[in-house]
């Protein structure tokens, strides 16, 4: 079965002489394929239903991130005509379903959040949390000079 590939099927005769070694390279009179900026060609979108608010019972394309998911939140500022700031609405991304047995979420969807999206603060292991007073350098601290315990007058 010199002639033929695995699948049976007779084999084109190579470009190149010498039987075939090389594949054969890009053309060199080929002109570059030059893409303009809205052909992104690898960005996903996904039609996501929004729940509530002015987006209820409607569904947008939103961008999906390397992983697959929408983003968390989704904000809509709404400009004013007298040139006050806009009102922001705010959506937050829930799961729209469940697969039966992995419980994996089948989509997404956006509720609206009357209040605004909450803010935090990020959680680094060396800040302490804001409801505990830091420790001032009071007597009662305990510290390595002999502080912590009480002097008698």
């Amino acid at each position: 079965m010199r002639g033929t590939t695995r699948t049976g099927r007779a084999r084109e005769p190579s470009r190149q002489g010498g039987g075939g070694g090389a594949a054969p390279g890009p053309d060199p009179g080929a002109v570059p394929v030059r893409r303009s900026l809205g052909e992104t060609g690898g960005v996903r979108r996904e039609n996501t239903p929004f729940v509530g608010g002015p987006l209820d019972r409607q569904a947008l394309e939103v961008l999906v991130g390397p992983t697959g998911h929408p983003p968390k939140w989704y904000e809509i500022p709404v400009p004013h005509d007298d040139g006050t700031p806009p009102t922001v609405h705010a959506y937050r991304r829930e799961p729209l379903g469940h697969t039966r047995r992995l419980h994996l979420p089948r989509g997404w969807k956006y509720v609206y959040v009357p209040e605004g999206r909450e803010r935090r603060a990020p959680k680094w292991p060396w800040s302490k949390p804001s409801g505990h007073p830091r420790p001032t350098g009071d007597a009662g601290s305990g510290g390595p000079s002999g502080a912590g315990r009480a002097d008698a007058p």
